[in-house]
């Protein structure tokens, strides 16, 4: 039997093969945390006097005998915005004009792609939740095995493709992609996206561009890059092509016309997040390093999000250095809106679907010691994230 699948998995094509180990590697210890960590009883503390004074010790107990595994992997799921988009499945957005009541309003900022999925799920009779993180799951193999594809079609090696994708699925914020949210999703679309614009397919591209924007909002981000891409790669270029491009823009679109026929307010989704104002994409960068000591704050570990900006900010470096123009705006672009809103909140989950930031440094990594440098780094923050996480610690939700 496992001669058979050893025969059998060495004929998967070849971004198959090496998309199925790292996302078994990766998912299976997600898996794991999330079940070991969900089942800690933590006890009242036990005081005692011992010979250099009074002692004290937390209770724990931690037993997976006949643990309820399943009640506990929604707990440990059900948490942050993962509620809003239950919520949206289930309501939908608010048919009243925005601002009538400050909880709804705010619902705006999710788009609603996934909303609508979680929707046909449950109208199949699943648990939204469960059935929700397997779906998100299988999307992010799927991102797995394209962005391999994709490494490759832009004139990369096949060791600098298995090291990028290494990288993306052990990012320390890429538990998110174990979740009913967007980041799965969101980084399916764009890499096909890529992908299609890859292969001179720039309908496709564009179409596939229409339903990420309206996933997330930074999806209409995904529109400069491709053009870039669009001006290198075609010399017989057509107004089709540029139509095509711009097409991304439609899923954001047509979800500012519903807004505006629910709410009255065709920018309720970016006035929704009002904990957020424009200033100069520094500030937050230079606010950190005046007070470097702060290690986390509630829904923010600080220096997480401020090592992210800085990984963006060399991937921009290193993406022009290997002359790949639309990758490095595309990053240029995630980065710089993001820190405009004067906050490093959510910055390094904003980055973990930031695919082109795995490919410069899986370039960067064909040293042997670099590359177990950004191992051993990335596993041991993406452990302690995801055991935050699962130990339902608000900094975790970053």
């Amino acid at each position: 039997m496992p001669a058979t699948f050893t025969r059998a998995f060495s004929r998967l094509d070849e971004s198959v093969r090496e998309s199925l180990f790292v996302f078994l590697l990766s998912r299976g210890l997600v898996l794991v945390i999330f079940i070991v960590v969900g089942q800690i009883k933590f006890g009242a503390p036990e005081i005692g006097l011992g010979p250099s004074g009074p002692i004290t010790a937390r209770n724990a107990v931690v037993s997976l005998t006949h643990a309820p595994i399943g009640p506990t992997l929604r707990e440990t799921i059900a948490q942050g915005d993962v509620n809003h988009y239950v919520e949206l499945s289930r309501t939908g957005y608010d048919a009243r004009p925005f601002g009538t009541d400050a909880h709804t309003s705010s619902l705006y900022a999710f788009c609603p792609v996934i909303p609508a999925l979680l929707w046909l799920i449950s109208r199949m009779g699943l648990d939204v939740l469960l059935a929700g993180s397997l779906l998100s799951n299988l999307f992010f193999l799927g991102a797995l095995v394209l962005f391999h594809k994709l490494v490759i079609a832009l004139g990369y090696d096949t060791s600098t493709a298995a090291r990028a994708l290494f990288y993306l699925a052990f990012f320390p914020a890429s538990y998110f992609f174990s979740l009913p949210m967007t980041e799965s999703t969101f980084l399916l679309l764009t890499v096909a996206s890529f992908y299609a614009a890859t292969k001179g397919r720039w309908l496709a591209s564009g179409g596939i561009g229409a339903i990420a924007s309206a996933t997330r909002l930074n999806g209409i981000l995904i529109a400069p890059a491709l053009a870039v891409l669009w001006w290198e790669r075609e010399r017989r270029r057509s107004v089709w092509q540029m139509v095509s491009v711009a097409l991304t823009s439609l899923g954001l679109l047509v979800y500012m016309f519903l807004s505006w026929r629910w709410s009255g307010d065709a920018l309720a989704a970016t006035k929704a997040g009002a904990d957020r104002h424009g200033g100069f994409f520094l500030t937050p960068l230079w606010e950190y390093l005046r007070a470097p000591g702060t290690i986390a704050l509630p829904w923010n570990v600080l220096p997480l999000n401020f090592l992210a900006a800085l990984l963006a900010f060399a991937a921009i470096y290193f993406l022009i250095r290997q002359r790949q123009k639309a990758l490095a705006v595309y990053v240029a672009m995630m980065v710089l809106v993001p820190l405009s809103t004067s906050t490093l909140v959510s910055l390094a989950r904003y980055m973990s679907v930031c695919f082109p930031i795995f490919i410069a440094f899986g370039a960067v990594g064909s040293s042997a010691r670099t590359d177990q440098i950004i191992r051993v780094v990335f596993i041991s923050l993406f452990v302690l994230m995801t055991a935050a996480f699962a130990a339902r610690f608000t900094m975790a939700l970053t």
